[in-house]
């Protein structure tokens, strides 16, 4: 499964494990990262340059990697700050590292991503997304089936978790999770992120929508074949309490006005309902989103006329 994944030979050796003798560095690490949130101003210039020159350092980063992963008992603070350098370090020193800290990195941090603190997992998504676009998703296959398989999970925060880091991904790698060299990944998410449109849970509601959003611009054959669906869902959301759905749902149907107007039209007159009662919606966010899609409809029946 995930953990053959991690380690097969085709990728690399087999990552090493945190020693007896590294505790010291671990300690090392949780003092300076101590230092970075409490320290005085020359403390903390000394520590920032210090931090500056273990970038590369594979030791350190495995710290990094088991501070977030296993020191439980450390405050949320410090495990956060390790994974924030970490994500830092993955962006701007990826190449350099060995493909065994790689994977050490990669097997510390999605065991994490159903930690107990909210912090923690949206820190563990966001390197996931990161180290995953420093792959070019290359090898992924396992990991996005896992992610899925964990949305399925009865622990919300398993599902939290998995929803991070997708969500994320859907953000920074849209076209790649179409990708046919990587079996197209979206002709299993679009339809996953759908039934997730009528979850009892505000979030999940939320991530859900917001990954399809990225999408309809680009109009991936995984969303094409799921219009019918995917509009049926935001017309079920339009009853939404969340002001945050609701601004979604304004701009998912600006986007469907840009991308496929002709899969609206049956539909434009509920659509314009919706929307002139969102333009006196008591949240601005929504209101001004509501703004955008008569513009968008305007420039649609110019184009429709030149055609």
């Amino acid at each position: 499964g995930l953990l053959c994944w991690l380690y097969s030979s085709t990728m690399a050796d087999k990552a090493p494990r945190m020693s007896e003798q590294n505790r010291k560095e671990v300690e090392e690490a949780m003092r300076m990262l101590r230092a970075t949130l409490q320290g005085d101003d020359r403390e903390l210039k000394s520590v920032y340059k210090k931090l500056g020159q273990l970038q590369t350092n594979q030791t350190f980063n495995q710290c990094l990697a088991v501070i977030l992963s296993q020191m439980k008992q450390a405050p949320e603070r410090i495990r956060q700050a390790a994974g924030i350098f970490l994500k830092n370090n993955i962006r701007d020193s990826y190449e350099n590292m060995n493909p065994s800290v790689r994977n050490f990195i990669k097997n510390r941090v999605l065991q994490t991503l159903g930690d107990d603190s909210k912090r923690i997992r949206k820190t563990v998504g966001s390197i996931v997304s990161q180290t995953a676009s420093k792959d070019k998703l290359k090898g992924w296959q396992p990991v996005l089936t896992y992610l899925v398989k964990m949305l399925d999970s009865n622990n919300y925060n398993h599902v939290d978790g998995a929803f991070g880091a997708l969500s994320k991904l859907c953000e920074d790698e849209p076209d790649a999770l179409d990708s046919q060299e990587l079996g197209r990944p979206l002709n299993i998410l679009i339809p996953k992120f759908l039934t997730f449109f009528k979850h009892p849970r505000e979030e999940f509601r939320h991530y859900a929508l917001g990954s399809v959003n990225q999408f309809i611009t680009r109009m991936p054959q995984a969303l094409s074949v799921h219009m019918q669906d995917f509009i049926a869902g935001l017309f079920f959301l339009t009853k939404d309490k969340s002001q945050h759905i609701r601004r979604l749902i304004c701009q998912a149907f600006v986007q469907l006005l840009r991308a496929d107007i002709k899969s609206l039209m049956p539909y434009m007159r509920k659509v314009m309902d919706f929307m002139l009662q969102a333009n006196s919606d008591e949240k601005e966010s929504v209101a001004l989103e509501a703004c955008e899609f008569w513009s968008s409809l305007c420039m649609a029946h110019k184009r429709r006329g030149l055609d």
